[in-house]
C-alpha cells in the first residue's frame, strides 16, 4: 500500500521515459522521489540507501524484482524545452561513445513531469557489485592485474578524447567487468564541443546548487576548465592520476604516468607528464572543490535559517581529498 504522500504524486503527475527503460518502474521511482523529498526538507539523506555524492548529484540504492539499480537525482529542470536539449546531449554523447568503442553501462532516464515549476529527473543504472568499482577492484588488484588496466583504461582515453568528444577518467567512473573490459558510468555531464569549440552542455543547470553570484566567477575560473581537460588524452590523464590521491591509491600514480607517457610519446609535441606536476594539480582542484562545497553548505545554512526556505540539494559530509 502506497503512503497518502505517493497516492498523491501519483495523482498530480504523469511519467515520461527518456532512452530505452531501464530498472525500476515508476511508481518505485515516485516511492523514491517521496524519500527523497523528505530527506530534502529534512537537509538529512541518513534515511536514504546513498551510494555516492557527485559534485551536483545524489546516487541511490533502489530495489526491484529484476534487480538493484543505481538512481541518481540530477538537478532540477525548468521546463520541458531545457530537459529535451539534455535528452538530446545525452544521446548524441552515448552515440559518439559508441562509435569509438567506449561501452557504457546500460542507462536510461525517467522524468517526472512538472511539480512546483521544475521536472524532476532519474538516472537509472543497473547496480554493479561494489567490488567491481574502478577504486575498490584496484585495491585488492595485483600489480599485473592493475598495469593491465590501466593500459587498457589510457588506450581507451587516448583513442576516444578528442576537441569534440571528452572523457571523465577518473576511476570511480569506470567498471571492471568479469572479463576484464571497461564499462564507463557517469554519462549524466555529457562532454561535447560543438564545431566553434564549445560545450553543449547547459552548465547553468549544473551550477543551479551554487549562490546566483558565484556562478559565473565559478564558470570562468573552474567549470570551463574542468571541462576543456576532459577533451586532452593529456589533462584527462593528469586529473585520472591526481585523484587516485583521493582514493588513497596514490601508489598507482608512477604506474599511470610510465604508461601514459609511453602512449603519448607519439605526439611530437607531448610533453613529459611529472610526479610533481600531479602533486600541484591534485592540490589545486582539491582546493578548488573543497571550496565550492563550502559555499553550498554556506548557503544552505543561509538559505534555511535566515530565509526559512528548503535548500534543494543534498549535500555530502566533509569530504577527504
Amino acid at each position: 500500500m502506497l503512503g497518502s504522500a505517493t497516492q498523491t504524486i501519483l495523482r498530480e503527475r504523469d511519467s515520461l521515459t527518456i532512452l530505452p527503460p531501464v530498472g525500476p518502474t515508476i511508481e518505485q521511482l515516485l516511492k523514491l522521489e517521496v524519500d527523497v523529498a523528505d530527506a530534502v526538507e529534512r537537509a538529512d539523506p541518513s534515511d536514504l540507501d546513498v551510494l555516492g555524492f557527485g559534485e551536483i548529484s545524489v546516487v541511490l540504492r533502489t530495489k526491484t524484482d529484476e534487480g538493484e539499480f543505481v538512481a541518481k537525482r540530477l538537478p532540477p529542470f525548468k521546463s520541458k524545452a531545457i530537459l529535451d536539449r539534455y535528452q538530446r546531449n545525452l544521446e548524441t554523447y552515448l552515440e559518439e561513445l559508441a562509435g569509438r568503442s567506449v561501452h557504457v553501462i546500460p542507462t536510461s532516464l525517467t522524468a517526472l513531469p512538472p511539480a512546483n515549476g521544475s521536472i524532476t529527473v532519474y538516472c537509472i543504472q543497473p547496480l554493479r557489485a561494489a567490488e567491481r568499482i574502478g577504486p575498490t577492484w584496484l585495491r585488492s588488484a595485483s600489480k599485473d592485474e592493475g598495469e593491465a588496466m590501466f593500459e587498457r583504461l589510457i588506450s581507451t582515453m587516448v583513442e576516444a578524447i578528442d576537441d569534440k568528444v571528452g572523457v571523465d577518467s577518473q576511476l570511480a567512473n569506470w567498471i571492471i567487468e568479469d572479463d576484464d573490459s571497461l564499462s564507463y558510468l557517469d554519462v549524466t555531464t555529457p562532454l561535447l564541443k560543438d564545431e566553434r569549440g564549445k560545450t553543449t552542455l547547459d552548465l547553468e543547470l549544473f551550477m543551479a546548487s551554487l549562490p546566483w553570484a558565484l556562478r559565473a566567477p565559478a564558470r570562468r575560473f573552474a567549470i570551463d576548465e574542468a571541462i576543456d581537460n576532459f577533451h586532452h588524452p593529456r589533462t584527462a590523464v593528469i586529473d585520472l592520476a591526481a585523484n587516485l590521491n583521493k582514493e588513497g591509491l596514490e601508489n598507482w600514480i608512477p604506474t599511470v604516468l610510465e604508461i601514459a607517457n609511453a602512449k603519448l610519446s607519439a605526439d611530437s609535441n607531448h610533453i613529459q607528464l611529472t610526479a610533481e606536476e600531479i602533486a600541484k594539480y591534485y592540490k589545486q582542484d582539491a582546493m578548488t572543490w573543497a571550496f565550492m562545497q563550502k559555499i553550498r553548505r554556506a548557503d544552505r545554512v543561509w538559505q534555511r535559517r535566515v530565509r526559512r526556505r528548503t535548500y534543494p540539494f543534498l549535500l555530502p559530509g566533509k569530504i577527504n581529498r
